[in-house]
């Protein structure tokens, strides 16, 4: 039994009348921050969480260490938003990598 349905709902948050992505905003973030994840957890603050979270994903494959006290401290520093995201984003990571171990 179906109980709703609706359609997916866009909110041009930014005004600049492009669907932009959590991605996109993160990449943009990342780009301009040259990588540096200081620069790029700071510029956060300003976003969502779930742009922190692709945030994280693409330091994580910079090859910065997510679980790094100073990268802790830089998220919390951004916002709780921040911390939530690089939490959420590190959670699913490390239960994906027990799962491709298991399968093995």
């Amino acid at each position: 039994m179906v109980f709703g349905c609706m359609g997916a709902v866009w909110v041009d948050a930014d005004g600049d009348g492009k669907r932009t992505s959590a991605l996109e905003y993160a990449r943009r973030i990342h780009k301009e921050a040259s990588g540096k994840s200081q620069d790029v957890i700071r510029a956060l603050a300003n976003c969502d969480e779930t742009v922190a979270v692709q945030a994280a994903s693409l330091l994580r494959a910079d090859g910065v260490s997510l679980s790094d006290p100073s990268v802790h401290g830089a998220a919390r520093s951004a916002g709780a938003h921040v911390a939530r995201g690089f939490a959420a984003y590190w959670e699913a990571w490390r239960a994906s990598q027990i799962a491709r171990r298991e399968k093995k």
